[in-house]
């Protein structure tokens, strides 16, 4: 009986090893991996075939979302937009130029960091995007929950 007790110590204390070194692996690999593909202003990437990432420019419906429609300049429209993705939980705007912004958002339990690219485009009034989970297969939703509030709030503003 003595020695069950130690054995069932023995693997708690290695799962809860293995367990701890696992998050840290993915949160340290997870930091340092930005995607080669990002702050390109000319067009975004449509998705994988994943059901981790949304973009108006994705050929797969399930993937795909519509463009955000804007009225007033691309500065107007710039502004608003890092308003509200500096006001998003867990946002951080990495990148930013005239019509472009690169900004990462970290979950707050394992740290994942998710990709979103905003390209303004004056011509068609129209704002693009692109949400996407640098690692793993599935989000969620998380993505397009992402950015629906963004659209959502873009309207409120």
């Amino acid at each position: 009986m003595e020695n069950l007790k130690k054995l069932k110590r023995r693997a708690l204390v290695i799962f809860s090893v293995s367990t701890c070194l696992a998050w840290l692996g993915i949160r340290w690999g997870n930091k340092h991996t930005r995607p080669s593909h990002l702050f390109r202003t000319d067009q975004l990437q449509g998705c994988p075939n994943s059901p981790n990432c949304v973009s108006t420019s994705s050929a797969h419906p399930s993937s795909r979302i519509e463009p955000i429609p804007f009225e007033g300049t691309v500065t107007e429209a710039r502004q608003k937009l890092e308003l509200i993705i500096r006001n998003m939980p867990g946002s951080r705007i990495v990148h930013t130029d005239e019509r472009y912004i690169h900004a990462e958002y970290r979950s707050r339990v394992l740290g994942f960091i998710d990709d979103l690219e905003v390209l303004i485009d004056e011509g068609q009034q129209q704002i693009f995007l692109r949400s996407a989970s640098r690692i793993g297969y599935s989000d969620f939703g998380a993505n397009r929950k992402r950015t629906e509030e963004l659209r959502r709030l873009y309207a409120e503003l």
